[in-house]
């Protein structure tokens, strides 16, 4: 399997439980603030948890698959991650 559906595989699975986090803290302040408050609060861990969801796949792939890095067409490598 390519190190590219690995990657994009687990940044989907990071992305979809921060983002049932955010939800879930979302309510929880609405419960106890406002719907601004809320909306706030959510936004803020939504686009959080989307941000930080690709570098913790990337280096999730890194560490379990090597470094496997897919030579382009001109026979280049792609600069590693760190």
């Amino acid at each position: 399997m390519s190190s590219g559906v690995v990657v994009m595989g687990l940044y989907v699975i990071f992305a979809t439980l921060g983002s049932l986090g955010a939800w879930a803290v979302g309510l929880a302040v609405e419960a106890r603030t406002s719907q601004a408050v809320s909306l706030i609060v959510f936004l803020v861990l939504f686009f959080g948890a989307l941000i930080l969801a690709w570098p913790i796949a990337a280096r999730l792939t890194e560490a379990f698959l090597g470094k496997d890095p897919v030579a382009d067409e001109s026979g280049s490598k792609p600069a590693s991650l760190s």
